[in-house]
């Protein structure tokens, strides 16, 4: 099945940020049973979101009071986080069973480094013996998924322009098999623009 959102993560931005219409998201959440690149972008997007808000945990907790609409609010979107995640899982389990992505004990994340030349990003890392494609993710500060790149190559450069000029945001690299599903990825990597305006 052809992507609609293939060329285009905006909605898919949206989306992970709570900022899509409910028609809108509930036409997504049909999308998204059908579509294992977008639902592997959420996933990824929901990940980064998880280490987010544990960098974030304060050193102390404060006696104040979080009022109750918001105390249920969170509620409501964590109940549905679980039921996506819950049918995802379901909707996967019942086709062709799936492959263990699982590493053995002494094996490592993908081994990724990047840095920053001008006005371009670069990224290089190992070449995984089983993958046939690379996906190299941004994100910014709240998970919010920036840009994607495929690549069969080792190696790849992005403009700091656009979504890409915050002054923050984080990448990882996933190793993807001939089916496209993730094997192996490297460590959420932390990038901090001292010169960004």
């Amino acid at each position: 099945m052809q992507c609609p959102y293939g060329d285009d993560d905006e909605i898919l931005r949206r989306y992970a940020a709570g900022r899509l219409s409910r028609e809108a998201a509930e036409t997504f959440e049909e999308h998204l049973f059908a579509c294992d690149r977008c639902a592997d972008e959420l996933q990824a997007a929901i990940e980064v979101r998880a280490a987010l808000a544990t960098d974030r945990r304060p050193a102390h907790r404060t006696t104040r009071s979080v009022p109750r609409s918001v105390r249920y609010s969170f509620l409501a979107a964590a109940a549905a986080a679980l039921i996506i995640s819950l049918g995802f899982w379901q909707s996967r389990s019942s086709q062709a069973p799936l492959r263990d992505a699982t590493r053995g004990a002494e094996a490592r994340p993908l081994a990724a480094t990047g840095s920053i030349a001008g006005e371009t990003f670069n990224v290089h890392w190992q070449r995984h013996p089983r993958a046939r494609q690379y996906l190299v993710q941004f994100f910014g500060e709240d998970g919010t998924p920036l840009q994607s790149v495929r690549t069969s190559d080792t190696a790849a450069s992005v403009p700091l322009s656009g979504p890409m000029a915050a002054t923050t945001f984080y990448w990882n690299v996933q190793a993807l098999d001939a089916g496209g599903v993730a094997i192996d990825r490297s460590e959420l990597q932390k990038v901090v623009r001292r010169d960004a305006r």
